[in-house]
């Protein structure tokens, strides 16, 4: 009783161990007991999470001396590039593929023995060490070149030319070599060229191409085709939608140069639409190499693409420059054209407030200033028309072609005070009469700055004396001889 107690006791603590990667398994071999088969297809204990390596050997054996230089043997995912590198490891259970790389002009073919035979080594699930001879004899090569607007394959039977992709390859001089070119949706097969193949999609190589020979072969596909590029200048983001058939449908957007392909068996009708990233900052100008039907909305562009025909166009943008107007609280500023923008007063009693607005490249535009009332005035700076007094109202700017800056300070106009003891003073201020001041009358009057005034005394034929506070200290002040200054700030004027 004792001993079964005991045999129990050690078979429930039991589990099996064995030398790693020493037992195989698979669907139809599966592990003993307590093992599990691993994605290497090796039996590993349950807490073993490692996997199997192998190794694969290679020797190449050129006796005819045929290899080029740039010839090589090959695994995907693995270092082996034989015969500079011929041993490489690989994970158990993986799939491993011996590929020719060929120089341009090789005519290498690879027979395989050991534990690959025949013309191709592929290994669907490795499971142990590799060892494989490459013998190395001449054969004939296939060169495939793919040209056209349209898309599609080409590949060989026996295997070994899939192109794109491997576009040459070297058979025995027996194999009778079938090519057979496949377009791809929206695209049709042109024809050969190089060789002498049928019209249709087949192209048989024969046994009667000698060893050493290179066959040079090309297909064609051609497609309906459109490729369109939003181009802008100092601009970026910029767009073209594109909209197909009748009536039209939404089919792509391209915010960089993008290809459309048609079935290339009928006519397309196509529609495009420019798309500015910025409407205010951005400014469509044109299409580039599309002759576009007539419409009433400059960012379309329809047109009919013909069947098997390519149509390259160009969406071209351009930045519109920024006019910014700065000013104080004492005024606002209107710009126009094109839209009419009003830079309103800012509610901040000091510093200025900014207002931008684009316009097109080589346009005009007027800024006019309006003061809060008629006893302020706007100085200009930094505008190309107002180099300096007298100040006008309107800022006129031509040709813009790069972004501008302008500043208007709001400032109340100086006063000048007139008062005379006898008669009429006549005052002009910039060639406009003012009204006359008379007698015992304090006269008021707000001009602008720098104006240049002219003061009369007028009635008296005696002479008058002038006293100023800032000007005319003196002098004779009748009409024939006035007082004559430029009004810089406020002063007052007593005629005796």
């Amino acid at each position: 009783m004792k001993r079964l107690l005991l045999l129990v006791a050690v078979a429930a603590c039991y589990e099996p161990t064995l030398e790693p990667c020493s037992v195989v398994c698979g669907a139809n071999d599966p592990c003993p007991s307590g093992l599990t088969c691993g994605a290497d297809f090796h039996c590993h204990a349950s807490t073993d999470e490692s996997s199997c390596s192998f190794t694969i050997t290679v020797e190449i054996v050129d006796d005819q001396d045929l290899l080029d230089e740039a010839d090589r043997l090959t695994a995907r995912e693995t270092t082996l590039s034989c015969p500079d590198q011929c041993t490489t490891t690989a994970e158990g259970g993986v799939e491993l593929v011996l590929e020719p790389a060929l120089g341009s002009t090789s005519i290498a073919l690879f027979t395989y023995d050991g534990d690959c035979s025949g013309r191709t080594c592929r290994f669907l699930q490795l499971d142990r060490d590799m060892a494989v001879t490459a013998t190395v004899t001449a054969g004939k090569r296939i060169d495939v070149a793919i040209s056209g607007d349209g898309q599609g394959f080409v590949r060989s039977m026996p295997e070994g030319i899939s192109c794109p992709g491997t576009c040459a390859a070297v058979f025995a001089v027996e194999d009778e070599v079938d090519l057979v070119a496949e377009p791809t949706a929206l695209s049709r097969f042109r024809g050969w060229s190089g060789a002498a193949c049928n019209e249709g999609d087949s192209c048989r190589v024969g046994a009667e191409a000698p060893a050493g020979k290179i066959v040079k072969l090309g297909a064609s596909f051609d497609t309906n085709r459109l490729v369109v590029t939003p181009f802008g200048i100092d601009t970026t983001g910029d767009k073209v939608d594109v909209f197909v058939g009748d009536p039209a449908q939404f089919r792509q957007t391209c915010d960089t140069t993008c290809e459309l392909l048609f079935d290339p068996d009928v006519d397309t009708k196509i529609l495009l639409e420019a798309k500015p990233a910025d409407n205010q900052a951005h400014r469509f100008l044109d299409w580039l190499g599309i002759e576009c039907g007539a419409s009433s909305n400059p960012l379309e562009c329809s047109f009919v693409l013909p069947a098997r025909t390519d149509q390259v166009g160009i969406a071209l943008f351009e930045r519109r420059p920024s006019i910014t107007v700065l000013h104080n609280a004492l005024g606002g500023v209107s710009i126009a054209p094109p839209n009419m923008l009003t830079c309103e007063t800012p509610t901040a009693n000091d510093g200025l407030t900014a207002c931008q607005t684009n316009v097109d490249k080589g346009s005009s535009a007027a800024l006019t200033a309006f003061p809060m009332n008629s006893t302020i005035e706007a100085l200009w700076t930094s505008c190309p028309s107002q180099p300096g007094p007298p100040f006008l109202p309107t800022c006129a700017l031509a040709n813009i072609q790069d972004d501008l800056t302008v500043t208007v300070n709001f400032a109340r106009k100086p006063t000048l005070t007139v008062s005379v003891l006898t008669g009429q003073a006549s005052v002009e201020a910039n060639g406009v009469q003012q009204p006359i001041c008379n007698a015992f009358i304090e006269c008021v009057y707000n001009l602008p700055l720098l104006s240049r005034v002219v003061v009369t005394h007028q009635g008296v034929s005696s002479g008058m004396v002038w006293a100023g506070m800032n000007t005319c200290p003196g002098g004779d002040g009748l009409q024939a001889n006035p007082c004559v200054f430029d009004l810089a700030t406020n002063d007052e004027l007593t005629g005796f």
